[in-house]
């Protein structure tokens, strides 16, 4: 057991919950704390399969609620940001 963030991988595997989260809600605890691990040094991954699930699920929302924007655009786009290092 760890009793400091020394010597942990200093990568951080995202899940699709927290993706989703912090893709779509600006002021939530996801983008918060995602934020706060890129302060720290921390990279954040978001694995292929987790952004496919997520695709998945934005599709299923899409065919039941016909939002007035691309879902899965807003996500990619998010991704594209978060990823070049402002998470």
């Amino acid at each position: 057991m760890h009793n400091s963030l020394e010597g942990l991988p200093t990568r951080v595997l995202i899940d699709t919950n927290v993706l989703l989260d912090a893709a779509f809600l600006t002021n939530g605890a996801a983008r918060r704390s995602l934020t706060l691990l890129g302060q720290l040094g921390y990279s954040p991954v978001i694995d292929e399969m987790i952004e496919l699930e997520a695709i998945r699920i934005l599709e299923k929302y899409r065919k039941s609620f016909y939002p007035a924007f691309d879902l899965a655009k807003v996500l990619s786009d998010y991704i594209s940001v978060a990823g070049s290092g402002t998470w």
